[in-house]
């Protein structure tokens, strides 16, 4: 074998076309960041750029905002699929989360935004006939449909979780785009082990190519 990709998983996996290839190392979910985002890397983030302690605690309130965030955003997760399958070309979730969350810097998604958004592209009218299908798809493939929200769409909310629980904390620091990158990679190191949800994936792929 001359060369190795890896490679994005997008969502190539609900098209009839999808084929794995023995030169290519897949992602668990849509992209990378659907692995090395997780509450150990997020709070150990915090407790490096704010200096707050990693306790229970943090670890409890970190978790109940990932799992939050999900949940908020499943319809438009199951949707944006759906967009792309049927090349429909609406606007649907993008690579930014900020319109949808209470305010510029918050961590904290709309319900109302949300729902506004749905209604001016008449998401549920569009897609909402095989939202069933789609559902069935991801259990079929033994994943969540957390998994699939895009990567810089999770990236941005992480980000402004991070911030936020930092002027918690009541430090003046706020943490950049390339240094909150940095960091999470630094912190994935750290965690990725048998533990990781994510890791059998990824030492199977590995094992698949003979690497």
């Amino acid at each position: 074998m001359d060369a190795l990709i890896a490679s994005d998983l997008d969502f190539s996996i609900f098209g009839p076309d999808h084929v794995v290839s023995d030169s290519v190392i897949y992602t668990y979910g849509h992209s990378i960041e659907n692995s090395f985002l997780c509450d150990d890397v997020i709070c150990k983030v915090i407790k490096s750029h704010g200096r707050i302690k990693n306790d229970p605690e943090s670890r409890v309130d970190c978790n109940n905002w990932i799992l939050n965030f999900f949940q908020d955003f499943h319809d438009l997760i199951i949707f944006d699929i759906l967009n792309v399958l049927k090349s429909t070309g609406l606007d649907v979730v993008g690579d930014n989360c900020t319109r949808f969350m209470k305010s510029q810097l918050s961590p904290a998604s709309s319900a109302e935004k949300i729902k506004t958004h749905m209604v001016k592209f008449k998401l549920n009218e569009v897609f909402d006939v095989h939202k069933v299908e789609i559902e069935e798809k991801i259990t079929q493939s033994k994943r969540i449909s957390s998994d699939f929200i895009r990567g810089h769409f999770l990236f941005s909310a992480a980000l402004k979780y991070t911030n936020h629980r930092i002027k918690s904390a009541r430090s003046s620091k706020n943490i950049s785009v390339n240094a909150f990158f940095s960091s999470a990679i630094l912190a994935f190191e750290t965690v990725f082990n048998e533990q990781h949800p994510h890791f059998n994936h990824y030492s199977s792929e590995i094992q698949r190519l003979n690497i």
